[in-house]
C-alpha cells in the first residue's frame, strides 16, 4: 500500500523543537533524500518530516508506540517513554540504523515482528489460522522473556503482543468480510469461532499502552452481546460493559473513552440516564473532572435536539422503480429510517446487518427504510444498480430527490451519514440517533416497541 493511500496525511513543518516534560525526543538523520512519515500507532494520521535532519518531542504519558515509515511502505515500528531519545539514521539507499535509549528494544521489534500473517495454504480466521497465530505468539512471548531486555518494556510488549493477537481475532474477520471482498471470499467462520471471548479478561492497566486499546475492548462487548456472553441492554450497556473491566485504572480511562465516543455518536442520552453508575466506577480525580464536563455536553446535546418528540418532516421517497411513497404511506406503523449515500463505506458496511435486521423482525410489522441521499448522475447510477443487484429484503430502499440539500434532509438537520431514527406509529421521532445495525442493541430496542 503506499502512502497516498492513507486516509490522512498531515504535515509538520519541523527542524528543532524545544524538549518538554512528558516527551519523548525523536532524531531522524535523513541522508535518503525522501521525505519520512511519522505515525502514532495509535493513529491513522501521518506527519511528514522533511529530507532533512530533524530533531522534534512528541507528547507520552505513558509507554507508547510508533511508526516509522520510509519509501511509502516500509514500517519502523518504534518504542519510547518519558524522557526517552530515539535516533534513526536513513542512508542514501533507504537502509536505516537504530540508535537511543531502546535501541535493543526498538531492533528487537524488527527482529521478532507479529502481525498474525499466515502461509497462503492457510485459510483466514480458520482454527488452523488461529492455531498458527498461538504459535507464533508463545514463541515471540518466550523470546521476549529470554532477551535481557528493559523489564519495563518485556512487560509492556508482552501486552502488546497478546493484544494485537486479540484484536486481530475480533476486528479482522468482520473487517474482512465487510472492506475485502477476495479475502471474504475465503472465510468461512466456526460457529464456535468467538467461543473465546467467554475466556478474555480485562485487568491488567498495561493494556493502555496498546495503541488499539479502546477498540479491542470495545469491539469484544460488541461480540460478547451478539453471542450472548453478556447482557444486551439498551439502556445499561455502558455500565455493564464498564463492569466487565476489573482493573480500576483500565476502567475509568474505558468508561471516559466509551463516553466521548457515545459523545460524537449522538448518544447523548445513555450518556445522561447512565452517568451515576458511571462516575460511581471511575477512580482517578482527574478522569472524574472530565467526566462531569462530559456530562454538561451531554446535557448541552439533550437541550440542542430539537428532533426528540417532533412529527418526522414530509418527505417523498422513489423506489429504484420510480413508485414513489411518503410519510403517510406508513401511517400506524413503527418507522426506522437508515440514511445513507453510496459514497459512504460505513453505510454500506451496515446493510447487510439492516437487511437480516428487518427480516429477523418482520413478524413486528415495523417499516425499515432505507433512505439514499445519492444526487447527479453518477451516484444515482451507483445507487441503480446496487438497487438491481441487491437480494430481496424487508426493508423498503428509497432515493430522496435532492439529497442533502432537499427541506426533508434540511428539516431534520442531517448533516452526515450513516444515522438512523426511530418513528412511532404516531409520526414522533422518538430516536433521532439511533444505533447502527450491526449493534445488538438497536435490534434489542426494536424487539420492545409496543
Amino acid at each position: 500500500m503506499t502512502m497516498k493511500r492513507f486516509l490522512i496525511i498531515a504535515a509538520l513543518a519541523i527542524s528543532t523543537l524545544t524538549v518538554k516534560a512528558g516527551s519523548a525526543v525523536f532524531n531522524i538523520k535523513n541522508a535518503g533524500g525522501k521525505p519520512v512519515f511519522f505515525q502514532p500507532q495509535d493513529s491513522s494520521k501521518f506527519i511528514t518530516i522533511a529530507s532533512r535532519d530533524t530533531t522534534f518531542s512528541y507528547g507520552v504519558d505513558k509507554p507508547r508506540y510508533f511508526n516509522l515509515v520510509i519509501d511509502g511502505s516500509r514500517y519502523l515500528p518504534l518504542f519510547c517513554t518519558q524522557g526517552s531519545t530515539t535516533t534513526i539514521t536513513i542512508a542514501a539507499d533507504g537502509t536505516s540504523t537504530l540508535d537511543g535509549t531502546f535501541k535493543s528494544e526498538n531492533t528487537f521489534m524488527q527482529q521478532h515482528p507479529f502481525n498474525c500473517t499466515t502461509p497462503q495454504s492457510i485459510a483466514p480466521y480458520s482454527r488452523e489460522w488461529t492455531e498458527y497465530n498461538e504459535e507464533v505468539l508463545a514463541t515471540r512471548l518466550n523470546e521476549l522473556h529470554a532477551s535481557g531486555l528493559n523489564a519495563e518494556f518485556k512487560k509492556v510488549h508482552a501486552a502488546y503482543l497478546s493484544n494485537t493477537f486479540l484484536y486481530q481475532r475480533i476486528n479482522g474477520a468482520q473487517t474482512s468480510l465487510t472492506f475485502s471482498p477476495e479475502i471474504s471470499q475465503k472465510i468461512e467462520l466456526a460457529p464456535d469461532y468467538y467461543d473465546f471471548l467467554k475466556d478474555v479478561k480485562f485487568d491488567d492497566p498495561l493494556m493502555l499502552s496498546y495503541p488499539k486499546w479502546f477498540d479491542t475492548i470495545d469491539k469484544s462487548f460488541e461480540e460478547m452481546e451478539r453471542h450472548g456472553f453478556i447482557p444486551t441492554s439498551p439502556d445499561s450497556y455502558m455500565s455493564v460493559y464498564a463492569r466487565s473491566i476489573t482493573d480500576p485504572t483500565l476502567r475509568s480511562q474505558y468508561i471516559v473513552s466509551m463516553v466521548e465516543l457515545s459523545l460524537r455518536k449522538g448518544y447523548y442520552a445513555d450518556v445522561i440516564n447512565q452517568y451515576d453508575d458511571l462516575i460511581s466506577l471511575t477512580t482517578d480525580d482527574s478522569l472524574r473532572n472530565r467526566m462531569t464536563e462530559l456530562k454538561a455536553m451531554a446535557e448541552k446535546a439533550k437541550a440542542a435536539d430539537k428532533l426528540i418528540g417532533a412529527q418526522l418532516p414530509f418527505f417523498t421517497g422513489n423506489t429504484v422503480d420510480g413508485k414513489s411513497y411518503t410519510l403517510a404511506d406508513f401511517k400506524g406503523k413503527y418507522i426506522v429510517l437508515d440514511f445513507w449515500f453510496t459514497g459512504c463505506v460505513p453505510c454500506k458496511a451496515e446493510m447487510p446487518y439492516y437487511d437480516r435486521l428487518a427480516d429477523e423482525l418482520a413478524a413486528t410489522g415495523i417499516q425499515f427504510l432505507s433512505i439514499s441521499l445519492d444526487t447527479g448522475n453518477q451516484l444515482m447510477a451507483t445507487w441503480k444498480k446496487m438497487m438491481t443487484s441487491r437480494a430481496p429484503s424487508n426493508v423498503l430502499y428509497l432515493n430522496i430527490p435532492g439529497g442533502f440539500k432537499s427541506d426533508f434532509i434540511k428539516q431534520t438537520g442531517i448533516k452526515s451519514v450513516p444515522r438512523l431514527m426511530i418513528v412511532d406509529k404516531e409520526g414522533t421521532i422518538i430516536d433521532s440517533c439511533a444505533k447502527r445495525p450491526s449493534d445488538p442493541k438497536l435490534k434489542a430496542k426494536l424487539s420492545s416497541l409496543k
